[in-house]
């Protein structure tokens, strides 16, 4: 695409939060659109935002659900497990299948367990841990929602829905997840 900017890709935007719909010096900031406003696109725009390289650079998560997380409150039983302090790189094709070992490595060794529990401590969310798993403090994983909602509010990131408007947008990253489980 070459430097080309993605117009037509259609997201809403909550009012006063995405700013106006004229093109304001698109040459000198980035927008990047995060699909899918689940766990891993949350987590992904957590991560876009505070990697931002200008003042002007902006995050819109793209999520075709009318509140973005809805999943996140039903997993772990309702308590939402974060991570496994169990974890270990010896032993990562017995946690994961379907990636091959090597690939699964690379990614853990850039974004650890440890790393996790650091990222939602800053965001002030205390955690506890029962037989390796962690969970939020509060047993309810709408502690871990509001944890998200309340850094990407803080970050500015903008959150996008049904009716919308034109976004010029730069980069695109895919946090669609999986499929509900029963």
């Amino acid at each position: 695409m070459g430097g080309r900017l993605w117009t037509d890709i259609w997201a809403p935007c909550v009012p006063g939060r995405c700013g106006t719909l004229e093109m304001r010096n698109m040459m000198n900031r980035r927008k990047t659109g995060i699909i899918g406003g689940g766990a891993s696109g949350l987590m992904a725009a957590v991560a876009a935002a505070d990697n931002r390289k200008g003042a002007g650079d902006e995050v819109v998560i793209l999520e075709k659900k009318e509140r973005v997380g809805k999943k996140i409150l039903v997993t772990g039983n309702g308590k939402c497990n974060l991570t496994n302090l169990s974890f270990s790189m010896e032993k990562i094709g017995e946690y994961y299948h379907g990636a091959p070992e090597e690939r699964l490595r690379s990614i853990f060794s850039r974004f650890s367990p440890e790393d996790t529990l650091k990222l939602f401590y800053r965001m002030g969310m205390l955690t506890t841990s029962r037989e390796g798993y962690v969970y939020p403090l509060s047993g309810q994983a709408s502690t871990v929602l509001d944890a998200l909602r309340f850094e990407l509010e803080r970050l500015q990131v903008c959150e996008g829905f049904k009716d919308g408007f034109r976004l010029g947008i730069q980069l695109v990253v895919a946090g669609l997840g999986g499929e509900k489980q029963p």
